[in-house]
């Protein structure tokens, strides 16, 4: 989509006129994590800066204010296509022949585009019916209650015949006992339910088209925004940034420009006598060849390792920095070099100083040196044999090397400087000391682990998982004697059903999907001491991935 005009709208803290009329509107919805609601300003702030009007209103839904400026669209702007897009199929009962409702499912990627003629082919309604819809069935994600026993075919079948809510009860004599019973017992549900799931069409928000326009955006203000909260990934895709890195590049101040600035060059063997003494290189090696810096502003590509080369590569006196030396130990392992003198990687540096995150090299050296590096590509088929054709792939690598010593100096400046302030508080072991003293040292460890393998006993293997076998199948038969029914216990539905329906387990708390009510581990844990089958179903799932994922697995992988 193209949109002429954009607006988002938010729902906000305080409770609307739906919680106030009924006290547990969306009460079975399990609260988000602190750490969701802290991130909704910074939400707003972003799309704020790309010139998006937010729209909320105190009392109101963002869906009741999505409605609102709907209608008013269609009404002053009959020209204007208005499309809605939300997760949340409420908004379905707006569509007509000039609005519509994008639903993500998993995201853009995956979406579908509801008009009236989808609407109608996967609920068998028209939009206008999905209020009585869910007068009938009730809303189970708003809690709201509808008539108990209508499930969503009965109510699909009472609309087709009868249109309405209001049709339904105009004819409950036609209707067959059980259900007409179940429709006179919760009338004021019903009619109740569909007056909650209707969206409001007039809140009380100020409506102007033109200040929705889509309109250009400070790309300073956005993309500082964007570096500020390190998403890398989307800068690349933020329109006109290439534009925005050219001129960037011709303001730069000269230092700016001589970091940024790699001499590099392809050799055939390695001259000892013509490289500097130093005590430190970074290097970045592939399959096809390695490169190798002195400074941070040159760098050497070989493709193959000489003997001179290789002495310096295991010489433990000149300290080795790079990107994920670990990997680099395993590739110089298979040409027959055992890399020394591991000092410095820049991978593990900058996840200590920024713990939780995992950028990539190229997110790395835009985040610290501002330098825009186009992500590597993924090339299958041929691309050993391009490699070696590959200029640009040959400077890339020789970049990676170069621009590591620089990174190296940043990260080490923010890691002394934290130290400091952690020493100064009386802190006895600083972040630089578990830099220096143990992520540095475990790379090592590590490498040798991940070279050598786990030595396993195949036979005691085997014997532990047909004692297994026998203690999963007596729980499978015991979870199915408590149940009172044989079925699936590694189907989440079967399991579901069984738990929830026909052992009536409360649901108070349980976290719900668009699928029903979850039987994730974490979410079991909180109905354990409620009914005994729920820890026969933990010690199951337990043995049967032991069994399945490692006991059954590794002897084949040897």
């Amino acid at each position: 989509f193209k949109p002429d005009y954009i607006a988002a709208a938010f729902d906000l803290k305080e409770p609307t006129f739906r919680h106030k009329e009924f006290k547990d509107y969306k009460a079975t919805r399990v609260k988000a994590p602190d750490e969701l609601y802290e991130q909704i300003p910074l939400v707003k702030k972003i799309v704020e800066a790309f010139n998006i009007p937010v729209v909320e209103k105190e009392g109101y839904e963002a869906d009741d204010l999505i409605a609102t400026l709907a209608r008013k669209t269609e009404k002053l702007h009959p020209e204007v296509e208005v499309v809605i897009v939300t997760g949340d199929l409420d908004t379905l009962q707006l569509v007509n022949d000039k609005v519509k409702v994008l639903a993500l499912r998993k995201g853009m990627s995956d979406s579908v585009l509801y008009g009236r003629k989808e609407i109608l082919e996967k609920y068998g309604l028209v939009p206008e019916q999905m209020i009585d819809y869910k007068g009938l069935r009730g809303d189970p994600s708003d809690n709201l209650p509808g008539v108990r026993g209508v499930g969503e075919k009965t109510a699909v079948e009472l609309l087709k015949k009868y249109k309405t809510l209001e049709g339904v009860y105009q004819n409950l004599a036609e209707i067959k006992e059980g259900i007409r019973k179940k429709l006179e017992k919760d009338k004021l549900q019903a009619f109740f339910s569909k007056r909650l799931a209707r969206l409001v069409e007039n809140a009380p928000i100020d409506f102007d088209l033109e200040k929705c326009l889509a309109r250009d955006f400070s790309r300073v203000k956005v993309i500082n925004l964007l570096r500020e909260l390190e998403f890398f990934s989307l800068l690349r895709r933020l329109p006109g940034y290439e534009d925005h890195l050219e001129e960037s590049e011709r303001s730069k101040p000269a230092d700016q420009k001589d970091l940024e600035k790699i001499e590099w060059k392809k050799a055939e063997t390695f001259e000892l006598e013509k490289f500097p003494k130093t005590e430190t290189i970074s290097i970045a090696s592939k399959e096809q060849g390695i490169a190798v810096s002195f400074d941070p502003h040159s760098a050497v590509y070989f493709s193959k390792i000489s003997p001179n080369f290789k002495k310096i590569l295991e010489d433990g006196k000149i300290r080795k920095v790079g990107f994920d030396l670990k990997r680099e130990q395993h590739l110089l392992d298979e040409k027959e070099v055992s890399l020394q003198g591991i000092s410095f990687d820049v991978q593990l540096a900058a996840y200590l100083l920024s713990s939780g995150t995992n950028l990539s090299w190229e997110d790395l050296v835009l985040q610290e040196l501002g330098i825009m590096v186009p992500k590597e590509s993924k090339k299958s088929g041929q691309a050993t044999l391009v490699f070696q054709e590959d200029e640009g792939e040959i400077e890339r690598l020789c970049q990676k090397a170069a621009y590591n010593l620089s990174l190296k100096e940043r990260l080490e400046e923010k890691l002394e400087k934290i130290s400091r302030e952690q020493a100064s508080q009386g802190q006895e072991k600083t972040l630089k000391d578990l830099f220096e003293k143990i992520e540095m040292p475990l790379v090592e460890v590590l490498f040798k682990m991940e070279k050598a393998g786990v030595r396993i006993n195949k036979t005691v293997l085997k014997g532990i998982s047909a004692k297994l076998d026998q203690r999963v199948k007596k729980l499978e038969k015991e979870i199915q004697k408590m149940a009172g029914e044989d079925f699936n216990v590694n189907s989440s539905v079967q399991l579901r059903e069984i738990l929830f329906e026909k052992l009536k387990i409360p649901t108070k708390d349980i976290k719900k999907g668009k699928t029903g009510f979850s039987t994730a581990s974490s979410e079991l844990q909180k109905i354990k001491a409620l009914h005994p089958i729920i820890e026969k179903i933990e010690e199951y799932r337990e043995l049967f991935k032991l069994k399945t994922t490692y006991l059954d697995t590794l002897p084949e992988k040897t």
